[in-house]
């Protein structure tokens, strides 16, 4: 709860949307007898997306892979579900042993100015790399343990 308020603490009232996602929720009791809530995370992805879309990423068309560079099972899909939700079109999720510290980003010279870069590389931290690389993706996102750092309690 901190990390979100430390976050959130420079926005201006007017930039803040408050959303109820009770909606979405089901109760459930654990094991134990105590009591949870579950989201099921196709309908969070889709009510989320509607929130947080940009359509300039979309309308780019640029296809992205992301590659989980830490030991992190896992990573690489929740990454990728943000990106999705966001408006890019994620064709492969992948993990690799080469081990990351820091975000990268690798995309031929055309795409390395595009929006979508820049989002990703803002979203993440990354060091952006030119390659001239023939892949099925014309952005590769490396997830280093520089953001496993940032996201963790």
């Amino acid at each position: 709860k901190l990390q979100l308020v430390l976050a959130v603490a420079g926005l201006r009232d007017d930039k803040i949307k408050s959303v109820d996602i009770s909606k979405l929720a089901s109760p459930l009791v654990l094991a134990d007898g105590s009591e949870a809530i579950f989201l099921e995370k196709e309908e969070l992805d889709n009510f989320l997306s509607g929130i947080f879309y940009e359509s300039n990423l979309q309308d780019e068309g640029l296809r992205v892979e992301v590659v989980n560079t830490t030991k992190i099972a896992g990573l690489g899909s929740r990454v990728s579900r943000l990106l999705s939700n966001i408006g890019t079109s994620v064709v492969n999720v992948d993990s690799t042993s080469e081990l990351l510290d820091k975000c990268r980003i690798e995309t031929d010279d055309k795409s390395s100015s595009s929006k979508t870069v820049a989002r990703i590389a803002g979203i993440y931290n990354c060091q952006i790399t030119k390659t001239n690389q023939d892949a099925r993706a014309a952005v590769r996102v490396l997830v280093g343990s520089d953001y496993v750092k940032k996201v963790s309690p």
